[in-house]
């Protein structure tokens, strides 16, 4: 299983919501698909979710940037 790909339509617009660490060491993602809506959670290892939130970060500053640019 692909941890940036929707279970139910195989979108890889998957977003990561928010993830927290369990008492027993383990990783939990909660992740939302914005085309069909899915809502999921998977446990994975800490180091791909600190990755895909980093990842998801600089996506988001770029957006910013890119909305800022436009509106002036």
């Amino acid at each position: 299983m692909l941890l940036t790909r929707c279970r139910a339509c195989d979108s890889r617009l998957l977003q990561l919501e928010r993830f927290w660490l369990l008492a027993d060491r383990r990783w939990i993602a909660e992740r939302h698909c914005p085309e069909c809506e899915t809502r999921d959670t998977v446990t994975a290892p800490g180091e791909a979710i600190a990755a895909w939130a980093h990842s998801e970060r600089a996506v988001r500053r770029e957006l910013k940037r890119e909305a800022s640019e436009l509106a002036s």
